[in-house]
């Protein structure tokens, strides 16, 4: 069972002071002047989406090439949002600061509440705040335009409600915060359906016997209130079943190519997406209008499935090359050219370093709370899988780079808890047995745990 730290009045009022005062820093961090040339144009299909739901338009035409009818290429919740600031700030200056500050936001609320979740999931303030602060130093890009901080708000919540049902004893109040939040995870982002079906099904024989209808009960009605709608309006304009998005075959066949590197800026830098996607290419954007969308993403994963049968070694090439920029992001063929770049050099160091320390924290946590471990673990490898075969953007890590920090913030905060002990005690530290002192803690530390 993952077990989940006390509350009490004092300290919950000194942590919820000094997460408001982390939101409140992050968002002066992130917060840019306005200028004539902020606009919210050419920001990519939700834009466009979100533009012809602001004119009553409905869901289409998300390619800014030709009108290409009706559309169900992204999940519908961020152009959805994104059109409800168009409604209400227009697409100029207003318009991309609100979007900008929104984004912002929903940044500064994932790291206010990172002590708060790290405390409640029983690892104590530390590493939230450590994890806090080295996101808000390092400044990490917020890709306002995507819809990453969202489904990272919302994949926190998540992940947080299903480690608190066995502690609340699958509480009707939990079940529902659940239910609600995978619900509108699925809407803004269909690639953690699995990790977030995976979790649910690993929780699923810990629930006690006469919790066991509640728990499936809340967990399959409430998201399918949400889903259901967009399923539905898929099947009656688009002519066929289409659960949340169609256009995994063309982001392949973008990805999968002769001319494809394995990045989607180098890619649309060297011209190689100019060729390929509907966005660009008029012939492209003439296909899909003639085949329809769906079946014109039927036609795309074809050419994809066969280009990478007669290409297998170019495959796995890009595959590793992916793989690789999703854990350790580069945008410029190499790592350290992508730190040479001084605008985001803070930003990538940091989650270089993090990553890294992310391997010894697994091992800590492993230790003082498995299970908690192990639904981290599952999010950590079955949320990247589809974003290793398309073409890598940095946005793409954005929902689970919380975990990331989180647990790379675990060996600091054991370092930085010791080393305040041995201060206090006058006990002094063997600089020479680096190894065998951490493990010493580490296994110290887990046994307080147990004890608490």
């Amino acid at each position: 069972m993952i077990r989940l730290a006390p509350r009490t009045g004092k300290t919950s009022l000194l942590l919820y002071a000094a997460c408001l005062v982390l939101v409140v820093l992050t968002l002066f961090r992130y917060w840019e002047p306005p200028t004539p040339k902020t606009h919210l144009d050419f920001w990519g299909e939700p834009f466009y989406l979100a533009v012809s739901l602001a004119l009553g338009h409905g869901y289409q035409d998300p390619f800014p090439t030709l009108s290409t009818g009706p559309s169900a290429h992204i999940a519908p919740g961020f152009p959805a949002l994104l059109s409800l600031i168009i409604v209400s700030f227009g697409t100029g200056t207003d318009g991309a600061q609100a979007m900008l500050m929104s984004a912002a936001l929903a940044t500064a609320i994932i790291i206010g509440l990172l002590p708060i979740v790290s405390h409640r999931l029983g690892l104590g303030y530390l590493p939230g705040f450590i994890a806090a602060s080295a996101w808000l130093v390092a400044k990490i890009p917020l890709n306002a335009q995507f819809e990453n901080a969202y489904a990272g708000l919302l994949t926190l919540a998540v992940i947080f409600f299903l480690a608190k049902l066995p502690q609340d004893q699958y509480r009707q109040s939990t079940l529902l915060l659940l239910g609600t939040a995978i619900g509108l995870l699925a809407l803004f982002s269909p690639t953690c359906v699995a990790p977030t079906l995976a979790s649910v099904v690993w929780l699923a024989p810990r629930v006690w016997r006469p919790s066991g209808r509640r728990y499936w009960t809340y967990l399959i009605l409430i998201p399918a209130l949400f889903i259901i709608p967009w399923i539905t309006r898929n099947y009656v304009v688009l002519h066929r079943f289409v659960p949340l998005r169609d256009n995994f075959g063309l982001e392949l066949a973008v990805s999968n190519n002769d001319c494809a590197p394995y990045g989607m800026l180098i890619n649309i830098r060297d011209g190689c997406f100019n060729r390929v996607h509907p966005s660009r290419s008029f012939a492209e954007a003439r296909r899909v209008r003639t085949l329809g969308e769906p079946r014109y993403n039927d036609v795309r994963l074809h050419e994809a499935a066969a280009w990478i049968k007669t290409h297998q070694s170019r495959f796995w090439q890009l595959t590793y090359q992916r793989a690789l920029a999703f854990w350790f992001p580069y945008e410029n063929g190499s790592m350290l050219l992508t730190l040479h770049y001084e605008r985001y050099r803070a930003a990538y160091a940091m989650i270089y370093t993090l990553t890294i320390l992310s391997i010894p924290g697994l091992f800590l946590l492993a230790r003082s709370n498995r299970s908690l471990m192990v639904l981290f673990g599952i999010w950590l490898v079955l949320f990247p899988v589809p974003y290793y075969v398309i073409q890598y953007h940095f946005r793409y890590r954005m929902p689970i780079l919380w975990i990331t920090f989180l647990v790379g913030s675990l060996p600091l905060a054991r370092i930085a808890e010791t080393l305040w002990a041995r201060l206090r005690t006058g006990r002094t530290i063997d600089v020479f047995q680096p190894t065998a002192w951490f493990l010493e803690n580490s296994n110290q530390h887990v046994t307080e745990k147990s004890r608490q």
